[in-house]
């Protein structure tokens, strides 16, 4: 004969110290793997950061190709301030919407800030802009005195620039201020030894250019207290930031790496 279970039986519950040795385990195991996330973040964003700066590098090739000079750093044509030009020349080859012009590890703020107006003139994009500088027409550009950024561009080299001086990084201010022309892709002796554009040191002002001399405007430590840089032939390595600023031209080493900031691929400024 089968019997019916007992009704109103009750199952066993946790005691108060069942689930504090629970909750000591739970924060135990998050201590231990608290440091391995944040470590695999950080190169997950360092590898992230490197693929972005190749596809900027490749999208740079191809402005080359197009037009036969590197886009230069910025240019103050028709507005009297100086905004940045490297981005939206490349944009056009590396991605429209400037996604890839981001650092991961940095923050949000220093995402492209893509705003577009009916009205033009201004800190607003014109017609001449959108066909010179390829921005949209009623794009906000970029100014580079107040605008967070993640990546900068090689202008002027490890010499200091002038209007009578050669240009020996990739072009700076084209036709304007410290008035150069586009660099002629010529110019650039070894590409792969070149460095062309890299991680800023995100500072809000000037974030758009890279210059070893200036602790305002060199690579940062972003990466591991090192900088990720694509080179003119699209390759991409990171460096301690005191790698890439050892261009003391005392030493070999600070010869070897002038000679990577200039375009004659010489550590001397002729």
């Amino acid at each position: 004969m089968r019997t019916r279970p007992r009704e109103g039986k009750t199952r066993r519950a946790f005691t108060l110290v069942e689930l504090l040795v629970v909750l000591a385990v739970i924060v135990l195991l998050l201590a231990i793997l608290a440091p391995v996330v944040t470590r695999v973040l950080v190169v997950v964003h360092k590898t992230t950061c490197q693929s972005n700066l190749h596809q900027i590098g490749l999208g740079m090739q191809q402005y080359v190709i197009d037009y036969r000079h590197y886009p230069g750093h910025a240019s103050a044509l028709r507005h009297g301030y100086a905004y940045a030009v490297w981005p939206t020349r490349i944009r056009r080859y590396a991605s429209q919407s400037g996604a890839v012009i981001y650092c991961p590890e940095r923050p949000d703020a220093f995402k492209w800030p893509r705003i577009v107006s009916s009205s033009t003139g201004g800190d607003y994009a014109t017609e001449e802009d959108a066909a010179e500088w390829f921005y949209e027409a009623g794009e906000k550009m970029l100014k580079v005195h107040s605008t967070p950024f993640s990546y900068a561009y090689n202008d002027w080299g490890n010499h200091r620039y002038g209007p009578t001086d050669h240009q020996r990084g990739l072009g700076g201010d084209i036709r304007s201020m410290v008035a150069v022309d586009d660099l002629p892709a010529a110019a650039v002796v070894s590409p792969s030894d070149m460095i062309a554009i890299g991680d800023s040191q995100q500072k809000g002002s000037w974030d758009f250019n890279l210059d070893p001399g200036d602790p305002e405007e060199r690579p940062a430590k972003v990466h591991d207290d090192g900088a990720n840089i694509v080179f003119c032939d699209e390759h991409a390595e990171w460096g301690l930031q005191s790698y890439w600023i050892n261009v003391n031209t005392g030493t070999e080493e600070g010869k070897k790496m002038a000679s990577r900031w200039n375009n004659h691929n010489k550590w001397t400024p002729d």
